[in-house]
């Protein structure tokens, strides 16, 4: 795995680890829009990207929004 690729993974773990807790879904749309401004490597899609926002946020037993084709709100 790539150092960019790890720089990325541990980006998703931090969101979601600073959203734990909330009493509200987490969504994915405003994680996209999140970690885009913070890792502007393109190294997928915004698709693929909510993809492993989503594959995490479960694992780590989060309730998640996919509201990635609606408007994103800032996160």
């Amino acid at each position: 795995m790539s150092q960019k690729r790890r720089d990325l993974d541990y980006l998703i773990q931090h969101y979601i680890d600073c959203r734990r807790g909330k009493p509200w879904p987490l969504s994915v749309s405003a994680a996209v829009v999140a970690i885009r401004t913070v890792f502007r490597e393109s190294l997928a899609s915004d698709r693929e990207l909510a993809t492993l926002i989503a594959r995490a946020a479960i694992d780590r037993g989060l309730v998640i929004e996919f509201d990635l084709n609606e408007p994103a709100q800032t996160a």
